[in-house]
Order: C-alpha cells, then sequence, then structure tokens
C-alpha cells in the first residue's frame, strides 16, 4: 500500500499530537528499511562500472535515505495529520521508473567510468564543472569520431596531455571513457515507498 494512502486510514483516528510524531517517525524508518531490504532490478552494466562492482539499488549515496521526512498537521477541526515527504528530486522516478528524455536536440550526460566519479569529487557534480576542471589542469576532453560515419561518437574522452622537452603534447596517454550520450534513459521501478500490511497493523498499535 502507498505510504499516503496507509496513513489516511489512521489519521483519523489522531487526536494526540505526541503519538503521530512517534507514528511518524516509525513510517519514515520503515520507508527506509525498504531501500536496504527490497529485492530490485538490478543496476545496468554501465552504471554498475561507475559505482563499483558491489554497488546496490538505491544505495549509491545516502541523499535519498536521508531526504525522507514527515509532518505532523492539526487542523481546525482538531484531526491530525501525518504528512510523509521528500524532498529528493529523483525519488518519484526511483520509485515508479520512467523515462527521462533530452530536452530538444541535446544529449543526456551519463557517467561512463569509476573515473568520472573521482573527477566529480574533484571539481564537482556536473559535466560543465567536470569538463572545466580538467581542461584548467591540462587534459584534452573530446568526443572521438566515427570513422565509418564520419561523425563525433556518442562519448566523450579525457587524455592528460604530458608536455615534452620539445613543447610538443605527447598524446600517447590511452584515453579515459568520461561520459556516454544519450537520447533518453529508462529507469526502472524499484517500489520503496509504500507500508506493508505488517508495517500498518505495527502503526494501528501505536493508537491503543
Amino acid at each position: 500500500m502507498d505510504a499516503i494512502q496507509a496513513l489516511e486510514h489512521i489519521q483519523h483516528q489522531l487526536a494526540d499530537t505526541t503519538k503521530a510524531y512517534r507514528i511518524g517517525a516509525m513510517a519514515v524508518e520503515m520507508i527506509r528499511g525498504h531501500i536496504y531490504q527490497g529485492n530490485f532490478t538490478p543496476l545496468s552494466p554501465l552504471t554498475k562500472a561507475v559505482r563499483g562492482g558491489n554497488a546496490k539499488p538505491l544505495q549509491d549515496k545516502a541523499s535519498l535515505r536521508d531526504s525522507f521526512t514527515f509532518e505532523v498537521v492539526k487542523g481546525d477541526n482538531g484531526n491530525v495529520k501525518i504528512i510523509l515527504g521528500t524532498s529528493h528530486i529523483a525519488a518519484p522516478i526511483q520509485n515508479y521508473g520512467g523515462t527521462i528524455k533530452a530536452k530538444r536536440a541535446k544529449n543526456l550526460t551519463i557517467p561512463a567510468s569509476d573515473f568520472t566519479r573521482t573527477f566529480e569529487r574533484r571539481y564537482g557534480p556536473s559535466p560543465r564543472e567536470v569538463i572545466a576542471g580538467l581542461k584548467n589542469d591540462g587534459w584534452l576532453v573530446f568526443r572521438p569520431l566515427d570513422p565509418r560515419m564520419k561523425r563525433p561518437m556518442n562519448i566523450i574522452l579525457a587524455q592528460k596531455k604530458v608536455i615534452q622537452r620539445s613543447h610538443r603534447y605527447d598524446d600517447r596517454r590511452k584515453p579515459i571513457r568520461l561520459y556516454v550520450l544519450r537520447k533518453s534513459v529508462t529507469i526502472p521501478a524499484r517500489e520503496y515507498w509504500y507500508l506493508s500490511d505488517e508495517e500498518l497493523a505495527i502503526l494501528m498499535e501505536e493508537l491503543i
């Protein structure tokens, strides 16, 4: 049962805000627990390569988990409501799934290796910050040419420039996969935003 719908079953019985705060805190912890207990669709090979072999769905960072919160609101009629929510922008699509499309003629810029993560920590989380930081530190950042199609490939590479005594660049260092470019990305549904019948029963016991 959706977490919001589940709480609607008990909110009309609440008159004590102390119990409401306790139930709200318990509900949030139950939802957080779903992230670690859920049998979710596995990560894509690309995402695993970026995050590491032990990466698990929804557990990349604590930002999603820590965004869950609740609010207790008391109406003019004396009814008490518990409102669960999250401020995380990706929370809905992670729960329900969906397709993210690039705007207009642009592409989505998707991290392509664990090197990208290292650069994000060094320069900033956005591709623009990473690319600007690399260029400022003497890296070549480019899209290689597809010899068959005679146009840039849908990948961004980074290559460290080394200046020889002759003041010429040595491009023999192997390029690093930085980003892949896609018109759209489909994210599978990984439902965590719910309260089970057993969890709802535990919350109901707090009303006694």
